[in-house]
């Protein structure tokens, strides 16, 4: 017996194959963009955990060396810290001293971090002054003191200026006693001021949200992670000697510009990545570990 083929049996059309191609392509393209996203949130957790584990090790660095690293240079790039023969920074700006620290060199998206750090650490007589804040740099060199510099005989406080006024010192003052024992770090202590120099150029690093609104102006030190787009921020930075103009974000280009003004991410508001430290948390820190005694 021949069986007769059922006519309204038929296969699939050629519009019916292109919708199913664009529907699977759709598909595709979803998936890709959802592993995309997880993927990016995947580097911003590790980006996250990288700049906070960073913090922990310049602390630990500065507590156990009784200094901070200056940057390793542009120019220099070879994972230490580039100093002068006397003992002062070369720049207050540049890479993450990442061998010094003996940490990793790359951020997830496999950019150097950026460091940058009070300007003043430029200048030898500088990192070797207890009044002046960036003598959490001092290596090594003389120890100095401005002559303001005095001990209250009443109180045995220490005082970088004022001490005279009465509201301070009911006693004598005891100008150029200085408190640290030899030409060694560290060469910061508990009188040291929290503040830099007044002015842009000389003062201490400040911390801002993307309002403006100040959350530190005390930070001797800040490391960067330019994020996602961190690339193009780094070539920009390099081509201008150090200063990035025209970056695609105005937030990454406030934090690479050269100035001592940071912008601070709050609830992922800029895709910078930062941390610093300033020096109300070093002097506690120096305190609970004793390196002032």
């Amino acid at each position: 017996m021949i069986k007769r083929c059922n006519k309204l049996q038929k296969g699939f059309t050629l519009i019916e194959i292109m919708v199913a191609l664009v529907l699977i392509g759709l598909l595709m393209g979803g998936a890709t963009a959802l592993y995309k996203l997880d993927f990016d949130k995947d580097k911003d957790a590790q980006a996250v955990e990288s700049i906070a584990e960073i913090k922990s090790i310049l602390e630990t660095y500065l507590l156990v060396n009784k200094h901070l690293p200056c940057p390793d240079t542009f120019g220099s790039a070879n994972g230490e810290e580039s100093r002068s023969a006397d003992g002062s920074c070369i720049s207050r700006k540049g890479y993450l001293p990442v061998k010094t620290l003996d940490i990793k060199a790359e951020d997830p998206w496999k950019n150097p971090y950026f460091y940058q750090i009070n300007p003043r650490a430029e200048q030898i007589a500088r990192i070797t002054d207890i009044c002046e804040s960036a003598s959490v740099f001092g290596k090594t060199g003389a120890l100095t003191l401005p002559t303001s510099f005095a001990q209250c005989s009443s109180t045995g406080q220490y005082f970088c200026s004022g001490c005279l006024t009465v509201s301070n010192c009911a006693g004598t003052c005891d100008f150029g006693n200085d408190p640290r024992p030899s030409a060694a770090p560290p060469y910061f202590g508990l009188s040291t001021k929290p503040f830099g120099a007044a002015g842009t150029n000389n003062s201490n690093l400040t911390i801002t949200n993307k309002d403006g609104d100040i959350l530190n102006e005390t930070a001797v030190a800040v490391v960067l992670s330019f994020g996602r787009d961190g690339n193009k921020t780094w070539l920009n930075l390099l081509a201008n000697s150090g200063s990035c103009t025209d970056v695609d974000d105005i937030d990454d280009e406030k934090n690479c510009d050269g100035d001592n003004y940071f912008i601070a991410p709050e609830f992922r508001e800029v895709e910078d990545y930062i941390i610093w430290l300033d020096l109300f948390d070093i002097k506690y820190k120096a305190l609970q570990k004793g390196l002032f005694e």
